[in-house]
């Protein structure tokens, strides 16, 4: 006959189970952006920019999450819970910078950011924009600080935004199922999305130094390219631009986000002709 021990242990596995895999969908993803893809990094990262910014678009004025990892890749997704669920990574991080603020003292590597709340109210289209917001800087003065940085900005990466979106979701229908272990106490209320406007760039002292000397041809980060950022369009799976396609030299991929320049131009005009009259 089966101790009690081993019952209660049977229990608890059975009852958490689809509480782990979420979790472990969630560690093994940002495990892989840590370490590398398929084996351990055995050189050091000292030339690199991680992005993560949420903006409204010119076209349809939606809101967009774009996130740029240390290998040049792009992760955009537009889908509304989504980027509602990652203000929390933003918030965090904005409470992670606020101590650390005014300090001369660095190792090399630096964060700039905004972080703007729109209280529930939508924001003008305008005033909006994430070029036109004063941006905040601070010089990371050990690597305890860089981690206590990166790693909440690398969960604003859209993927592990979508995983941990998932594994929220398990566990609000799992309260809500109706049966014996359901909890009827417990009452799960929406509240509309916060609008707001976030933009997180980390970089070291190695990228700035090759962003100085880059020629025209050359890659260029998430926050001096306007025409990548905006080439991810609406939609609820996320887009992905690997590292391949953000090379400016290639002569199809050069025409083809030019003219994407030049409609983000014309509807960005027509939009503002159409507010005027």
């Amino acid at each position: 006959m089966p101790s009690k021990k081993w019952v209660l242990r049977k229990l608890y596995f059975r009852q958490c189970s689809v509480y782990r895999f979420g979790i472990l969908e969630v560690l093994m993803h940002f495990i892989v952006r840590v370490r590398g893809d398929n084996r351990l990094v055995r050189v050091s990262y000292k030339n690199y920019k991680i992005s993560a910014i949420v903006y409204r678009t010119g076209f349809g004025l939606f809101r967009t999450l774009v996130f740029q990892d240390r290998d040049n890749n792009l992760d955009g997704i537009s889908e509304r819970t989504a980027v509602n669920s990652a203000r929390h990574t933003f918030s965090q991080l904005d409470a992670t910078l606020r101590p650390l603020n005014g300090s001369h003292d660095s190792i090399g590597t630096k964060i700039t950011w905004v972080y703007v709340v729109g209280n529930g109210v939508e924001l003008d289209h305008e005033s909006s924009s994430i070029d036109l917001y004063i941006y905040e800087r601070v010089q990371l003065r050990s690597m305890s600080n860089v981690i206590s940085v990166i790693v909440p900005l690398l969960f604003a990466s859209p993927i592990l935004v979508l995983h941990i979106q998932s594994s929220i979701e398990v566990v609000i229908k799992r309260e809500l199922y109706p049966g014996p272990n359901n909890r009827s106490g417990n009452t799960q209320q929406a509240y509309p999305p916060i609008e707001y406007t976030a933009s997180f760039y980390l970089d070291t002292r190695e990228h700035r130094a090759m962003q100085g000397i880059c020629g025209e041809k050359d890659s260029t980060s998430l926050s001096n390219s306007l025409i990548r950022r905006n080439g991810l369009l609406s939609g609820t799976a996320i887009t992905r631009i690997g590292r391949t396609k953000t090379w400016t030299g290639d002569c199809s991929d050069s025409e083809e986000l030019y003219r994407t320049a030049e409609k983000v131009k014309d509807n960005l005009s027509q939009i503002k002709k159409t507010g005027r009259s």
